[in-house]
């Protein structure tokens, strides 16, 4: 082989090299963006479990007190 020749060689598997490097910076980059999204997802959900307890809580506690005021109703005025 001629130095032309290996000078082409080497600086092919230089760019390789160096587009491989490019490729894995890229890679960690998309890696960390993704499990920053997870991580958000699931704070989202676990903020919107917290809400969602809540809201049946109260809903419970809403049927509870219609539900007595209609006995208490029914109970206390005069059957026809």
């Amino acid at each position: 082989m001629t130095d032309s020749s290996d000078d082409r060689i080497a600086r092919a598997l230089e760019e390789m090299r160096d587009l491989h490097r490019e490729h894995l910076a890229i890679y960690r980059e998309l890696a960390a963006s993704q499990q920053e999204s997870l991580r958000r997802a699931r704070e989202l959900q676990a903020s919107a479990g917290g809400r969602l307890r809540i809201a049946l809580t109260l809903i419970v506690v809403v049927l509870v007190l219609i539900t007595a005021l209609v006995v208490l109703l029914f109970r206390y005025l005069p059957a026809r």
